[in-house]
């Protein structure tokens, strides 16, 4: 008998415990519903293609991050988020079930940064340049009675190391020969432009042509060094003697789009 009386009290005591508890589990402030949704739909757009009017759809694929807090949920909830992802189609949609309540929630669209190469007017001196997309967050609000839809645009960033180029058409000339007027072409000789940062060699055709693809809208630098048998006057005729062309650092001008440029290189100077 004595040791029922002693099982007793325990049990009852082990009772009143599991009921507190159970209390409070039920009145805790983390409860969040979030079986109550509505589908909310959006458009992506960017401008990818700059030979067309308009925007284009962002690419398919692109991920589109949503969010809401769990305190418009439940005020009582503090922190924390409610948070899903969804990817644009090729219709440049896309679509998300998200919770809802007759107050309305704030939800949050972040559409991810992206690299692509975007399409130039034409005319540009590159047909395409690789931009950076990126696109500041949205908040909506969306309730069971108000479903907007969505419209996110990305804005482009041309990166910091991107240089725009443009090609420019050479023809190099010289005094050569003194028994005929004007210069001659110096044909098959090696030629390098340059500015600060950048340096190209090139070698001149039998025309003494060339073309080069060059950093625009910046000052060009060309510098050659040769020597050739210049036909020059002998008393009552001519005679070939050997003439260096040497140009340091010579200016061949600065380039906003494609052009044709002359570069005179003197009447040299006698090699001892």
């Amino acid at each position: 008998m004595k040791k029922k009386m002693l099982i007793l009290p325990t049990l009852l005591l082990a009772g009143v415990f599991m009921t507190s508890c159970d209390k409070e589990v039920d009145s805790t402030a983390l409860v969040v519903n979030l079986s109550r949704t509505v589908t909310v739909k959006g458009y992506v757009y960017a401008e990818l293609n700059n030979r067309r009017a308009g925007w284009e759809f962002a690419p398919a694929g692109t991920l589109v991050y949503c969010s809401i807090p769990y305190s418009d949920l439940n005020p009582a909830a503090g922190a924390g988020k409610w948070s899903d992802t969804a990817r644009v189609d090729e219709n440049g949609q896309f679509s998300l079930q998200i919770p809802v309540d007759d107050n309305g929630v704030n939800l949050t669209i972040e559409a991810a940064s992206f690299e692509y190469d975007q399409i130039q007017p034409f005319g540009s001196n590159s047909n395409t340049i690789t931009k950076f997309y990126t696109a500041a967050p949205i908040v909506v609000g969306v309730s069971t009675t108000s479903v907007p839809v969505i419209q996110v645009f990305y804005a482009t960033i041309t990166p910091a190391s991107y240089v725009e180029k443009t090609q420019i058409k050479v023809t190099v000339e010289a005094e050569l020969n003194n028994s005929i007027a004007g210069n001659e072409k110096v044909a098959n000789q090696k030629i390098t432009l340059h500015n600060n940062g950048w340096a190209q060699e090139y070698t001149t055709d039998d025309n003494g042509e060339f073309t080069a693809t060059v950093p625009a809208n910046q000052d060009i630098f060309f510098t050659i060094s040769f020597e050739y048998a210049k036909t020059v006057p002998d008393g009552t005729g001519y005679k070939q003697e050997n003439y260096k062309y040497e140009v340091k650092g010579g200016y061949v001008g600065n380039f906003a789009t494609e052009s044709e440029v002359t570069l005179d290189l003197g009447g040299g100077v006698p090699v001892p």
